[in-house]
């Protein structure tokens, strides 16, 4: 099959915020490297120039704005449909690919459909990781019925739908979309997620390499559930002193959380890392005896195939509206949902028994196998090119 001229609507390119954005930059990445021509809508802030390049794929940027709450690492951009159908013409796009009903994607979706260009609309995104945070006089559940209303309506020229899991295909369907849903998984890069020495890590950072180290990656905010996780640190350093807990990512909850860290006196066993990239990432992942994901809502959880590669147990929360559960298959253990009693008592069994947590070990690494990124984007360019066939 011939190679394909791909545009790429994305709101987060520099140091993205969430599994959204940095799954379709995996993807880009993995789509250039077999042939593909990629081109990116972004948005253009600070000295950012209106054209240039991520990882030589050419990225076209428009004025934007921060949202609220997103630390400045997702803004919105407003370009018009006549201006991306430009480029569009330019770069003689064969598919268009939104990742969220953005404005920016919105307009696309317009364009696209004007020059009969097919459209592939990704649903990454649960309705609670925006309005989660809204006090509770709020009727939240209504705001969450008028997102999904709203992205039905925001989809509703898209030629078919993709998202990463099942369990988030059935949320969709729930919501009455009217065009096919694929499942795709954001899938891993088992060559850049591997086993490797964290010794470096280890002197960078002063750690002391005796600890019980227990590990979350993702972003500081309100659906990741980080207050459960902090509150049963008490529990677990009362069976196991010598126990720490690292936690990785930025967020605008951080200050709330260092407060609570203090209050509950465990400032010694809890250390906030920031975010970090590339090689010291991955050393974290390798550092960790465990990972805990306690997230409320997860269309995926790409940080546990993460920590699977590095063959590390995982512990998840028994939440009904993440996806991230269907990953414990004898490689770790899920807790209940915003209980830090019951969240302490699955690390400590994992900690109390080495028989157990090198049976979870092995599991993850080898579990981990069938979400190899390649197929990912081989089931990516099958919906790509079964929509050519069409047109």
């Amino acid at each position: 099959m011939k190679p394909l001229n791909i545009l790429i609507v994305s709101d987060s390119i520099e140091n993205p915020i969430g599994g959204a954005f940095t799954s379709i930059l995996r993807f880009a990445d993995g789509l250039s490297k077999r042939g593909h021509k990629i081109v990116f809508i972004a948005p253009r802030y600070g000295n950012l120039p209106s054209v240039d390049e991520y990882k030589g794929m050419k990225v076209y940027r428009f004025q934007a704005f921060p949202i609220p709450k997103s630390e400045k690492q997702y803004y919105l951009s407003f370009p018009t449909s006549s201006q991306i159908k430009q480029i569009m013409r330019k770069e003689k796009i064969d598919l268009l690919h939104v990742i969220l009903p953005t404005p920016a994607a919105i307009s696309a979706i317009k364009a696209a459909k004007s020059l009969k260009i097919k459209i592939v609309g990704h649903s990454h995104f649960h309705a609670k990781n925006i309005f989660i945070h809204l006090p509770e006089i709020f009727n939240k559940k209504r705001f969450y019925k008028t997102f999904y209303n709203y992205l039905v309506w925001a989809y509703r020229d898209v030629d078919v739908v993709v998202c990463p899991s099942k369990s988030f295909q059935k949320l969709l369907k729930k919501h009455k979309y009217k065009q096919k849903i694929y499942v795709i998984s954001n899938g891993i890069d088992l060559s850049e997620f591997k086993i490797i020495d964290f010794r470096p890590f280890i002197k960078k950072f002063n750690l002391n390499p005796d600890k019980n180290r227990i590990l979350f990656v993702g972003r500081l905010h309100p659906e990741k559930d980080l207050t459960t996780l902090i509150n049963s640190m008490p529990y677990i350093l009362k069976k196991y002193p010598n126990s720490e807990l690292d936690l990785v990512g930025s967020g605008y909850l951080r200050s709330e959380l260092e407060s609570l860290v203090e209050t509950l006196g465990i400032e010694k066993n809890v250390k906030f890392f920031g975010k970090l990239y590339g090689q010291e990432l991955l050393m974290a992942y390798n550092a960790c005896d465990l990972f805990v994901l306690p997230s409320v809502v997860e269309t995926e959880g790409m940080v546990l195939l993460e920590a699977m590669a590095c063959g590390k147990p995982i512990v998840v929360a028994n939440s009904k509206e993440s996806a991230a559960k269907y990953f414990v298959k004898k490689n770790g253990l899920l807790f209940k949902i915003k209980n830090p009693k019951s969240l302490s008592k699955k690390l400590i069994k994992i900690f109390g028994n080495s028989k157990l947590r090198k049976k979870f070990e092995r599991n993850s690494f080898l579990l981990v196998r069938k979400y190899d990124i390649e197929k990912s984007i081989s089931d990516l360019e099958e919906v790509y090119y079964s929509l050519i066939k069409k047109a």
